[in-house]
């Protein structure tokens, strides 16, 4: 995907820029975890699945970009939150 499609997509980040890599590939890995639990707030998914936990680990992936540590502890441990399944 090319840079040009991230910058679109920028404001629902809540990004104000892309400064390098690291930022694109964070992004990048990002939507796919977030795209990896949509079906859970889907009307038709099965009752319970939108868990308290699950609400919290997505709020926790969209602020990530508003930490004052980031980018530079991506790697820390706890610093990037699992998912309730431990992903």
């Amino acid at each position: 995907m090319s840079i040009e499609r991230y910058v679109a997509l920028l404001g629902w980040f809540g990004y104000t820029q892309l400064n390098s890599d690291t930022d694109v590939d964070f992004v990048n890995w990002r939507t796919q975890k977030m795209a990896l639990s949509d079906w859970r707030d889907l009307p038709h998914a099965p009752t319970g699945s939108m868990t308290a936990e699950w609400l919290s680990y997505r709020q926790a992936l969209r602020e990530l970009p508003s930490n004052s540590d980031y980018p530079n502890n991506l790697s820390v441990d706890g610093f990037v939150p699992l998912d309730p399944d431990g992903l």
